[in-house]
């Protein structure tokens, strides 16, 4: 699928992985409005902003699973490749001495 000749297919592809993880990133903002009010932030907005925006987000992430299922499939099996990634080098707190100097 990364080796296409067709470009359009690489622009679905990248196009709705970044929606994907801008979609993420409005919802963790908006929970941490929610959870942790009084934490100082350097440029607050309103609410409005970012929930119209998060609409948006929701409509570039559910229309092309519709148009471009397997595309988009295929987007979400290369970003959950990254939880093993994630779980074995970050998360992973009492690594083996070998395995912390090989980083």
């Amino acid at each position: 699928m990364l080796c296409s000749s067709d470009i359009y297919i690489l622009i679905n592809y990248a196009s709705f992985v970044e929606s994907v993880f801008i979609g993420v990133s409005i919802v963790a903002l908006i929970y941490l409005r929610w959870k942790q009010p009084k934490l100082d932030r350097p440029i607050k907005v309103n609410l409005f902003f970012p929930v119209f925006f998060l609409g948006i987000m929701g409509f570039l992430i559910i229309f092309p699973l519709f148009t471009n299922a397997s595309e988009c499939l295929f987007g979400l099996m290369m970003i959950a490749t990254g939880v093993p990634v994630y779980l074995i080098a970050i998360a992973w707190k009492k690594k083996p001495r070998s395995f912390v100097e090989l980083t």
